[in-house]
C-alpha cells in the first residue's frame, strides 16, 4: 500500500501528440465509398474539418453535410490507425442518427459501427466496444468505464481502451458539463463511485470537438482541455447567423404571462410549427397550468421527461400541437426539428452562447424559420440586480399595461448579465477542476491498484507486501511510545493481530529486554506468511487464489466510496475556510493527501482480517 502512495506523487502519464499521416490512397478509398454509399462528392471544408479533429482541435462552424462528412473522414482516418473511436452525441437518439447515417461509409471502408442504448446487456456492449467506431453519450461511455471499475473478472469489462473521443456540440458538453458528475450506485441509491465529465475525458490519448459558432469559448477550451480552435473558412468570413430576433420586454412577470398567452391563442389553427422555450420545470408546469381549458393543443417536453426527443417532434407537428420545450437547446432537439418553425423564447438564457444555439436552432430550419424573445424584468437573468436597483429602474419607465417597454438599456443590462455569468462560469469550473484534480490523482492510483489486482497472474507477492504492510501498522502503533521495549504495549499488540489474523498462542514475545523492532517484525512476518501458506493449503490453491483476489478488489471499493464521501464533505468544509481568509484548495490537497493516506492504510489490515477468517465465518 505503501507504492500506492509513492503513485500519487509520479508524473501522470503524457500526452501523445499524433501526427495525421495521411496519403492520397486513403483519401481516394474515402471518397469513394462516399460517393456509392451517400452519392455525395467529398467537400473541401470536410477535409478541413476532419484534419482538424485528427489534430484533437475544436472547430467552428462546419455546415451540416461538411460535419456529417468530416465526423465519417476523422473517424476512418483514426481507424486506420488502429484506434478505437467514441463519437459523443447530447443524447441518445442523436447518437443513433449520427451512427446511421455514417456506418454505410464506415462499412464500406471495411470497418464496423455500433451505437450505445439504454437496456443493452454487458454482453450487447462488449460487443459494442468491439468495433472500430463507437457512438453514445459521455453519460454512456462514463457509466460503463466506472463499471468496468467495479468488475471482479477483468473478462467482465465493456470499455478496454479510450483513445480518441469526437465531440459533438462540444461547448455543450466538454465545458457546460464539464464538472458534472455522473455516477454510479448501488442498493438504496448510494453512490458507489463517480467522476466528473474533465476528469474522464483526461483518460482519452486524445478529444475533438465540433461547436456550431463561435462563442468566445476558446480560452476555456485551451484551460480545460487543452485543445486548440480551428475556425472553417466560412466561420472565418461570417460571424453572423443572421437576421436580428424580435424582442419584447414587459414590466412584470404577469404581463409578460398574459402576452404568451394571447400569442398563442392567436395561433390555433395555424399550420407553422410552433415551439415555446422554458427555462426550467417549474416555468414549463406552471405555463401548462395556464394553458389547460384554453382550447390551446400543446404537448410538452420537461427535464424530467423520459421521452425522446424524435418522437415528441413528430408527434406534435403531426398533430399540430405547440411544443413547450424546458431548455431545448440542452437537448439536441434542433436535430429533429420541421422545417420554417417559430420559436417563441420566454427567457434569455443565462450564457449568450445558448441564445445563439437557439436562434440558429430557428433560422437552421428554412427561409422561414424565425425566433421572437418575450421578456420581463422579472425573469432570472435580472436576479443578479438588487431589488432595489430593479424597482428603481422600473419606476423609472412610463408605459402602458402589457406594452412592451422602449428603452434600450434592457437589452444592455441583460447583455451584461450574460457576460458576468459567463465569467463567473469560466472561474467556478477552474475552481472546481482544481479540487476534483485532487481526487483524479487519488482515482488514477485506486484504478491501477484495482487493474494490477485483476491482471497479475499471481498476486502471491502483493499479498504478502499489504501483509508486511498491516504488521508495520500495527508494530508502529503499540511501540511507538518508548525506544525500550519492556515499556512496548506487546499485550495490545498481540491482541491486534490476534483480531487480524494470527492466532493469540503465536504471539507470545520472548526476551523482551533484547527485543528490537527490526527481529519483531521479522518474527511476525515469517509466523504470518506460514498461516498464510497453511491457509492457501487448506483451502486448495485456486479457491484461495480467487478468494484473496475478490476479497482485495471487494476492500479497495468499499474503502474507495467510503473516501469519496469523506472527500466530498472536505469539500464543502473548503467554502467555510476560504470566508476564513485559507487558501482552500491548498488545504484540500494537504488533509485530502491524509485522509487518502489514513483510508490506505486500513486496507492492509481489513484484507487479512479477511483473509484468515475462520472456516465457520466463510461459511
Amino acid at each position: 500500500m505503501k507504492n500506492l502512495l509513492k503513485k500519487l506523487f509520479s508524473n501522470s502519464k503524457d500526452k501523445k501528440e499524433a501526427a495525421v499521416g495521411r496519403s492520397t490512397e486513403e483519401f481516394a478509398s474515402f471518397e469513394e465509398a462516399l460517393r456509392n454509399v451517400k452519392h455525395l462528392a467529398l467537400k473541401d471544408q470536410a477535409v478541413q474539418t476532419a484534419t482538424a479533429l485528427t489534430r484533437g482541435q475544436v472547430v467552428v462552424n462546419p455546415d451540416e453535410e461538411s460535419k456529417f462528412q468530416g465526423i465519417a473522414l476523422a473517424a476512418y482516418l483514426k481507424a486506420l490507425k488502429g484506434e478505437k473511436v467514441h463519437v459523443i452525441s447530447l443524447n441518445e437518439v442523436v447518437a443513433k442518427r449520427r451512427m446511421e447515417e455514417i456506418e454505410g461509409i464506415i462499412n464500406a471502408l471495411n470497418f464496423t459501427a455500433a451505437v450505445l442504448q439504454q437496456g443493452q446487456s454487458n454482453e450487447e456492449r462488449r460487443e459494442a466496444y468491439k468495433k472500430n467506431v463507437i457512438f453514445g453519450t459521455a453519460g454512456a461511455f462514463i457509466h460503463d468505464y466506472l463499471k468496468d471499475q467495479k468488475v471482479l473478472d477483468i473478462q467482465e469489462r465493456t470499455q478496454p481502451e479510450r483513445a480518441f473521443a469526437l465531440v459533438e456540440k462540444g461547448d455543450l458538453i466538454l465545458l457546460d458539463q464539464a464538472t458534472r458528475p455522473v455516477g454510479i450506485f448501488g442498493k438504496d441509491e448510494k453512490i458507489i463511485d463517480s467522476i466528473t465529465l474533465r476528469s474522464y475525458f483526461s483518460n482519452y490519448r486524445e478529444i475533438s470537438a465540433l461547436v456550431d459558432f463561435d462563442g468566445g469559448d476558446q480560452p476555456e477550451f485551451l484551460d480545460l482541455y487543452g485543445m486548440e480552435t480551428f475556425k472553417t473558412h466560412e466561420e472565418k468570413g461570417n460571424q453572423s447567423s443572421g437576421e436580428t430576433p424580435s424582442v419584447r420586454v414587459y414590466k412584470t412577470l404577469e404581463e409578460k404571462r398574459r402576452v404568451i398567452l394571447r400569442e398563442l391563442k392567436n395561433r390555433v389553427g395555424s399550420t407553422e410549427p410552433l415551439l415555446v422555450s422554458l427555462r426550467n420545470d417549474e416555468k414549463g408546469e406552471l405555463l401548462i397550468e395556464h394553458l389547460q381549458g384554453t382550447g390551446i393543443a400543446f404537448s410538452s417536453l420537461l427535464l424530467k421527461d423520459r421521452r425522446d426527443e424524435e418522437t415528441f417532434v413528430t408527434e406534435a407537428v403531426e398533430n399540430q400541437k405547440i411544443m413547450l420545450v424546458v431548455n431545448p437547446v440542452s437537448r439536441g432537439i434542433d436535430e429533429f426539428l420541421p422545417e420554417n418553425i417559430h420559436i417563441i423564447s420566454t427567457e434569455r438564457y443565462m450564457l449568450k452562447r445558448n441564445d445563439e444555439h437557439l436562434k440558429r436552432m430557428a433560422l437552421n430550419s428554412g427561409e422561414k424559420g424565425s425566433i421572437e424573445y418575450i421578456l420581463s424584468l422579472g425573469d432570472d437573468l435580472l436576479d443578479v440586480f438588487s431589488e432595489g436597483e430593479l424597482e428603481q429602474f422600473k419606476d423609472s419607465i412610463v408605459v402602458e399595461n402589457d406594452q412592451p417597454i422602449e428603452n434600450t438599456k434592457v437589452e444592455e443590462m441583460m447583455d451584461y448579465v450574460q457576460q458576468r455569468m459567463k465569467e463567473k462560469n469560466a472561474y467556478l469550473r477552474s475552481y472546481v477542476q482544481n479540487f476534483e484534480s485532487v481526487i483524479q490523482r487519488q482515482r488514477e492510483v485506486i484504478y491501477s491498484e484495482r487493474k494490477k489486482v485483476l491482471t497479475e497472474e499471481d498476486i502471491k507477492e502483493h499479498i504478502l507486501n499489504l501483509m508486511e504492510d498491516a504488521i508495520d501498522e500495527e508494530i508502529e502503533k503499540f511501540t511507538s511510545n518508548s525506544v525500550f521495549p519492556e515499556e512496548w504495549d506487546l499485550e495490545g499488540l498481540a491482541s491486534a493481530l490476534s483480531n487480524s489474523f494470527l492466532p493469540k498462542d503465536q504471539l507470545v514475545f520472548q526476551d523482551v529486554e533484547n527485543l528490537t523492532k527490526k527481529d519483531l517484525k521479522a518474527n511476525l512476518i515469517q509466523k504470518a506468511s506460514k498461516a498464510y501458506l497453511e491457509r492457501k493449503k487448506a483451502l486448495g490453491k485456486e479457491p484461495f487464489d480467487l478468494m484473496q483476489r475478490v476479497l482485495l478488489l471487494k476492500i479497495i471499493d468499499s474503502k474507495w466510496s467510503e473516501h469519496l464521501e469523506s472527500m466530498e464533505e472536505l469539500r464543502q468544509d473548503m467554502n467555510l475556510r476560504a470566508l476564513g481568509r485559507q487558501d482552500p484548495i491548498r488545504a484540500f490537497q494537504v488533509e485530502g493527501f491524509e485522509l487518502f493516506e489514513n483510508m490506505t492504510k486500513t486496507i492492509p489490515k481489513d484484507l487479512m482480517q479477511a483473509l484468515f477468517a475462520t472456516e465457520e465465518e466463510d461459511k
